[in-house]
């Protein structure tokens, strides 16, 4: 059996259950909702080899062939895509070759029987989960030193790649000090303190004609969820709101950063959608306004709470404390904070009355809101995905240019499309995640003079906007 792909060409011997690959460039992308030419035999896939051309494996390409034992990949591929190797229970062993950049998120997700894996020195990114339930890997096998192993950027978004980084490991590169002294002369200086000092003299003086968006690091080793998001600004005539407010366990981080602000009263709190790594620590906040004399004026949210474990708790006791409750944040929907204009582009009304409950269908009802300062502008869409990136995009396409953008759903593979990035055309993107978002994200950024920031990675976050400009300052 054979065929041709795109690019490609691919042939099956179902007599030894062998599958080869030939082409040039990237393989296409497969999701769960598009097949592949061999979904049919996958189960009889018993060896794959990638020849010579390819350089990176396609999203899901061979997604749960479970009887795949032996994976050949040529020295041309550079980047192994998302779950594209996810299920394959049978794999026991993979080396990849050098010049193998990056591992996508959950490409060996679920390999239940993988025992070793061989990474190249040239690898600089383990994306989201990239190993998770993997309990049988026991041996790595790296090119590098251990210097360069700590540069790779390993995600731990929940802790699922604790299966490789709990694996013992063999390093087959030089061990000398003299990288490791470089590594430690090397390492960037904390200016916590300075973002904290510049956020409470404007807070000191009643908003100082700058907008403030503060980022915190949320990231909380050992939780088995995402910590989520949460933005705190100060507006320029010293009226404050919070974005979110991340995983409960999360919450202390927040807290943290209001008590450094000697912070206690917030005049607005926004949920973006109803989930609980944005809803999960509102309640811990608000009590520790109320406790320290304070409190939250007034709670935008959209009409959509059903999938929230703690936002109803959240907003019962915000009504007990007679705060307002706006719950009709949709499409349209417009607000002044002294010069600074919020508008919400979504969700509509029918994307509501529409959604699934499903985690993405509520991702996709997530408030998207911009915010216009003279000619700076900043834009936040909770964890929006990218068919409603494309959507948002044909519909509204200038209006959603901004200098500085949070990037959606932690910056992860699901959103972030090319069409987003080319119709908002940010100069800096913001993400709040435990490790760096998706490395296509970066890289992107990076080739396109995109400042590119995460929390996980930069510590406290802090952007400052003026009328025509804006500048960003990160912890580390």
């Amino acid at each position: 059996m054979k065929g041709k792909i795109k690019n490609m060409e691919w042939n099956f011997q179902p007599e030894t259950g062998s599958l080869t690959v030939r082409g040039r460039g990237a393989m296409e992308d497969w999701g769960e909702w598009k097949e592949r030419p061999w979904e049919d035999f996958r189960e009889a896939i018993h060896s794959v080899m990638i020849d010579s051309g390819i350089t990176g494996i396609g999203n899901g390409a061979f997604r749960d062939c479970t009887a795949l034992e032996e994976v050949e990949l040529a020295d041309t591929v550079e980047r192994l895509g998302v779950f594209s190797f996810r299920g394959c229970s049978a794999l026991k062993k993979i080396t990849l070759p050098r010049g193998v950049w990056m591992i996508g998120a959950k490409a060996f997700q679920r390999c239940t029987a993988l025992e070793q894996v061989w990474l190249p020195a040239s690898l600089k990114y383990v994306d989201m989960r990239a190993f998770a339930g993997d309990e049988a890997l026991h041996t790595v096998v790296y090119e590098g030193t251990p210097v360069q192993w700590e540069r790779i950027l390993i995600s731990m978004t929940a802790s699922d790649n604790r299966c490789l980084l709990g694996a013992e490991r063999e390093y087959l590169g030089a061990t000398g000090m003299a990288g490791a002294a470089v590594s430690e002369k090397q390492k960037p200086s904390d200016q916590y303190e300075q973002i904290i000092q510049c956020a409470r003299r404007a807070l000191s003086y009643g908003g100082d004609g700058n907008l403030y968006l503060l980022t915190p690091r949320l990231t909380e080793p050992g939780i088995r969820a995402k910590c989520g998001d949460c933005t705190l600004a100060i507006f320029p005539n010293g009226r404050t709101m919070m974005i979110d407010a991340g995983y409960i366990a999360c919450s202390e981080h927040i807290i943290r950063l209001l008590s450094d602000l000697g912070l206690t009263h917030l005049d607005a709190f926004v949920l973006s959608h109803a989930h609980d790594d944005h809803a999960g620590g509102a309640l811990a906040v608000a009590e520790y306004l109320y406790d320290h004399g304070g409190g939250i004026d007034a709670f935008y949210r959209s009409s959509y709470v059903k999938s929230s474990k703690r936002e109803p708790e959240f907003e019962d006791y915000l009504k007990q404390k007679n705060c307002q409750i706006h719950s009709d944040v949709l499409e349209g929907y417009q607000w002044t904070v002294g010069e600074v204009r919020i508008t919400a582009y979504y969700p509509t009304q029918e994307a509501l009355d529409q959604c699934d409950n499903t985690d993405e269908g509520v991702n996709d009802v997530s408030i998207l809101m911009k915010f216009q300062y003279g000619n700076s502008a900043y834009l936040t869409g909770g964890d929006l995905c990218i068919d409603k990136e494309e959507l948002l995009a044909a519909r509204y396409g200038t209006k959603l240019q901004a200098d500085v953008m949070k990037s959606n759903h932690h910056g992860v593979y699901t959103s972030n499309g090319d069409v987003w990035l080319r119709t908002v055309t940010p100069g800096a993107i913001i993400t709040d995640s435990e490790d760096i978002g998706n490395p296509l994200l970066v890289e992107y950024a990076a080739g396109n003079s995109i400042d590119y920031y995460s929390a996980g990675v930069h510590g406290l976050i802090l952007v400052r906007m003026d009328r025509q400009s804006y500048d960003v300052i990160s912890q580390y």
